[in-house]
């Protein structure tokens, strides 16, 4: 029963099932005669019964209409605030999705720059390498042809003075064997001046 059904609808309505009781007992004809035979004790007991349940349903919407629409609207908010969380997690699942793609393009254009990037400073490092390469290489080359020049220069340097000790050594028997020994003085000496001004 619904608990807005009021009392005289309810009570319409056990007089109508108690007619179509007697209806059923006798066929249609003899439910009037039933009904107009009734004693008085019958339609004492069928009032009795017509107005405990009145009271019945009076007493049920009376004391379950309120917990009954609390409950119903209980419920009610509870589900509406379950449809608005729900509502509210997808939007926030759409909104994270949508992040989510912001954030992969984003990656990718990252990962991209960052590529370039690399390149780019593995390319200056070698243009760095490369030159720094080419210049110890050059500077080795100029210390070797200094080192080569003046091991040169000493080598003519010893050769010259090793010549000019065989010459002296040589004109010294030479002259030793025809000279006298002023003469052979004299001429050492001036070899030995003409090696120096030759050095």
């Amino acid at each position: 029963m619904k608990a807005g059904l009021c009392f005289p609808s309810a009570t319409a309505l056990v007089l109508l099932g108690a007619a179509a009781a007697f209806a059923g007992e006798g066929g249609h004809a003899a439910s009037a005669e039933y009904v107009a035979g009734a004693s008085e004790a019958q339609w004492l007991l069928l009032a009795c019964a017509v107005v405990n349940f009145g009271l019945f349903l009076y007493l049920l919407r009376r004391f379950t209409r309120r917990p009954l629409s609390d409950y119903l609207l209980a419920r009610r908010a509870r589900v509406r605030e379950a449809m608005e969380a729900a509502s509210r997690a997808k939007q926030e699942a759409e909104t994270m999705k949508a992040e989510y793609h912001a954030k992969a393009a984003s990656l990718d254009r990252t990962r991209a720059e960052m590529m370039q990037e690399m390149r780019a400073i593995a390319e200056a490092d070698r243009v760095k390498t490369m030159a720094a390469v080419r210049e110890a290489s050059e500077r080795f080359l100029h210390d070797a042809e200094r080192t080569a020049e003046s091991d040169l220069e000493r080598a003519k340097r010893a050769l010259r003075s090793q010549a000019a000790f065989l010459a002296a050594e040589a004109a010294s028997r030479e002259i030793g064997e025809r000279l006298g020994r002023e003469d052979q003085q004299r001429l050492l000496n001036e070899f030995l001046k003409g090696v120096d001004r030759q050095q």
